[in-house]
């Protein structure tokens, strides 16, 4: 298989990457990182097959994330915790694409949603997923039983392995031609 999943909840990224809050303590916060580690690339070409992979992985999670029913979900409010629901796809810890938009007045959820995603991603090596849902009372929605992100979870760890099983296909195919 062409490298590894690990879904890697935010809250437990360690504290010297994590966000902080005025007393010293990483704040809660919820989002995910799927990470491909280890992947051999041997040419510009796979890397660029992989980084479209994650970013078609990207758009369905946040997709999916976004139109959760309210009934499950949650009410917007400001919009800044839906605003902060996004992706960003890192190369050796730099980020090659990033997708976050603004819901509502949401304007400080993208922010935090994007600053999240890079104190994930920044430490990456490979190429790397970061979908996140960044605002820090994420967590205390999802305690509640509401779904923020938990179903887009769930669909990248059933739809990352196939998409990395045809993207093998395809370069396999393309080293034969």
């Amino acid at each position: 298989m062409l490298g590894e999943m690990c879904v890697a909840h935010a809250r437990e990224v360690p504290p010297e990457i994590g966000f902080h809050d005025q007393t010293g303590n990483l704040r809660s916060s919820i989002g995910y990182a799927v990470f491909v580690d280890g992947v051999a690339v041997h040419s510009a070409y796979e890397q660029t097959l992989q980084v479209k992979r994650l970013q078609m992985l990207g758009e369905m999670c946040v997709a999916h994330a976004r139109e959760v029913p309210p009934e499950i979900g949650f009410h917007d409010q400001t919009g800044n915790l839906r605003s902060s629901i996004g992706y960003a796809v890192f190369v050796d810890g730099v980020a090659v694409h990033s997708a976050y938009e603004q819901t509502l007045n949401g304007a400080t959820g993208v922010k935090v949603g994007e600053a999240l995603a890079k104190k994930v991603g920044e430490t990456t090596t490979g190429v790397c997923l970061v979908v996140t849902a960044g605002m820090n009372y994420a967590v205390h929605v999802e305690s509640k039983g509401r779904d923020v992100i938990t179903s887009a979870e769930q669909l990248a760890k059933r739809e990352l392995p196939k998409m990395l099983e045809r993207l093998v296909k395809n370069i396999q195919r393309a080293a034969e031609a």
